[in-house]
C-alpha cells in the first residue's frame, strides 16, 4: 500500500490540524496517509466532568475529516477515549465515524492495539467484513513482537478481527521515547527479528520529540529543538538497508508532542505567541508576548524570527510560509493559537515529504 517513501503523520483531529491539511498542495497530499487520533475530550473543571459524551464528541468528526482529506484514504484511532469504561460506546463510535466518513467519500481505517477493550476490537473486525479495507496496527514498545508473549498477543489480535499481515498497516510507535542509543539499537533489533517481516501491507517506524511544553524558553530568542525522530529514523534505516532488513516508512508526531493532554483549566493557562517551524534536524521555536495582553500582536516577533533565519524556506514554500512572512511584515494579523498550530503543521507536512522525496530519489511534485 506505501512505499517507505511514504510519510504517515500522527495528528490529533483538532480543527488546527484539520486545517493544515486542507491548506496543502495535492502533490504533498500524495506522499502521505495521516493518522488521525481522535482528541481528548474537554474537561469541565468546575463541574468535575467531561464536557461532552463520547457520542458527542466523535458525531461531527466524520464530516470534519472528510472535509479535509477528501477522497482519500487515512487511519482512525479513539485510543484517548477507550479508558474502559465505555466499551460499547467506543466501538460504536469508531463504527459510526468510520461508516459515516465512507458516506462522504474518505476511507477511514481503524487503527488497533492489543490493550484495546474488546468491543473496540470487534468494532474494527466488523468494519474489516464490511468495507475490506484491513486495519492498522499501532504497537507501542511495551507490545513489539520481540518481547516475551508479545507476538502471540499480536497474532491473537489479528485472529480475533479475522486479518492476516498482508491485509494491516503495522506501525512500530515509540511514542516520547526516541532519544536513547538503547532506543536506536531496540528498533534495530526489532526490524530483524520482526514476523512475516515482508507480508505486512506496509511498514511504519513512528515517534515524536517535540517538548512537551516550551517553559524555560526565553522570549524573543529562536531555539533549536532536534528533531531525535528524524534522527533516529535516518539511522535506524540506514542499518536496516545495510542489512537488506525491511525499510520502514517514517511517521512523526508533527509539531506536537506525543501525550496530547493537558489538565490545565484554560482560564488560568496563559499562552506565549509562539512558531513551530521545522528545518533540516530540528525545529526552530519561537516565543513572543502573552496572548491574553496583546492578541494575535504576540506572534509578530517569533515571525520576524524566523523569517530572519537563513533556513526559512520562503513565502512559496507552503501557505504556512506564505502567512509567516505576511505577518513579519504586518501585512495581515497574528491571529490565535490555532492559526499558529494550522501554518506550523502546514509547513511540517510539506517540509517532511520533501526531506523523504528527497532522500529516496522521488520527486515530491510526482
Amino acid at each position: 500500500m506505501h512505499d517507505n517513501f511514504h510519510y504517515i503523520p500522527i495528528l490529533l483531529t483538532r480543527r488546527g490540524e484539520r486545517s493544515a491539511l486542507k491548506d496543502l498542495r495535492s502533490s504533498v497530499k500524495k506522499r502521505m496517509t495521516p493518522l488521525f487520533t481522535v482528541h481528548p475530550r474537554d474537561w469541565d473543571f468546575e463541574g468535575e466532568q467531561w464536557k461532552k459524551t463520547v457520542r458527542q464528541h466523535v458525531e461531527p468528526l466524520a464530516k470534519h475529516l472528510a472535509d479535509c482529506w477528501p477522497g482519500g484514504y487515512a487511519f482512525v484511532d479513539l485510543e484517548h477515549l477507550d479508558d474502559g469504561l465505555d466499551g460499547p460506546v467506543v466501538g460504536d463510535s469508531l463504527a459510526g465515524l468510520v461508516n459515516e466518513a465512507a458516506h462522504h467519500g474518505t476511507v477511514l481505517i481503524p487503527v488497533v492495539a492489543p490493550d484495546r477493550c474488546p468491543e473496540y476490537l470487534a468494532a474494527a473486525g466488523a468494519l474489516h467484513k464490511e468495507h475490506a479495507n484491513g486495519v492498522c496496527v499501532r504497537l507501542k514498545p511495551f507490545a513489539w513482537p520481540s518481547l516475551p508473549g508479545a507476538a502471540t498477543s499480536l497474532y491473537e489480535l489479528l485472529d480475533q478481527i479475522e486479518v492476516d499481515p498482508t491485509q494491516v498497516d503495522l506501525v512500530l510507535d515509540l511514542g516520547d521515547q526516541m532519544g536513547s542509543e538503547l532506543a536506536q539499537s531496540a528498533v534495530f533489533g526489532e526490524l530483524l527479528a520482526l514476523p512475516d517481516a515482508e507480508k505486512w501491507r506496509s511498514l511504519t517506524l513512528a515517534g515524536g520529540s517535540f517538548p512537551k511544553d516550551l517553559a524555560g524558553m526565553e522570549k524573543d530568542t529562536l531555539h533549536r529543538v532536534p528533531r531525535v525522530d528524524w534522527q533516529l529514523y535516518c539511522r535506524v534505516d540506514d542499518q536496516a538497508s545495510q542489512a537488506h532488513a525491511r525499510r520502514p516508512a517514517f511517521g512523526d508526531y508533527g509539531v506536537a508532542h506525543p501525550d496530547p493532554f493537558l489538565m490545565v483549566d484554560p482560564k488560568i493557562l496563559n499562552i506565549s505567541g509562539q512558531l513551530r517551524y521545522t528545518v533540516e534536524d530540528a525545529w526552530l521555536v519561537a516565543k513572543g508576548g502573552l496572548f491574553k495582553r496583546i492578541g494575535g500582536e504576540a506572534v509578530v516577533p517569533p515571525a520576524r524570527l524566523v523569517v530572519k533565519s537563513d533556513e526559512f524556506c520562503g513565502p512559496d514554500f507552503s501557505l504556512g510560509d506564505k502567512w509567516i512572512a505576511q505577518v513579519a511584515r504586518e501585512d495581515v494579523g497574528g491571529s490565535n493559537p490555532e492559526h499558529w498550530r494550522r501554518v506550523a503543521t502546514d509547513h511540517h507536512l510539506t517540509y517532511v515529504t520533501g526531506q523523504l522525496a528527497s532522500r529516496y530519489g522521488t520527486s515530491n511534485e510526482s
